[in-house]
């Protein structure tokens, strides 16, 4: 039963840390939208080329990142209360 509680647990964690990646990339995507200049046809293809230059400068540094163990996910507030048993407790700490 412990092993299906843990299981609730890591699916709700994955959950949450899946909604916050979709919450940021949509706060992102806005921002980009709001930030991107239009241009003309003849500016096109050094536009393409300096966005590919930027794109690989992102992925280098996302490589960099996840190579070093940092996940964006950890900058957020983490849950601290491990289970419903401990949620009980403390609850049961603080009525007294």
């Amino acid at each position: 039963m412990r092993r299906v509680d843990r299981l609730g647990r890591l699916a709700t964690r994955l959950e949450r840390d899946i909604n916050a990646m979709a919450e940021a990339f949509a706060v992102f995507v806005q921002l980009w939208f709001a930030h991107t200049p239009s241009i003309g046809e003849n500016e096109k293809d050094a536009a393409r080329r300096e966005a590919w230059n930027q794109y690989q400068k992102f992925v280098e540094y996302v490589a960099t990142q996840m190579a070093g163990g940092h996940r964006f996910i950890d900058d957020l507030v983490q849950d601290t209360i491990a289970d419903e048993d401990e949620l009980h407790q403390a609850v049961g700490n603080n009525a007294d």
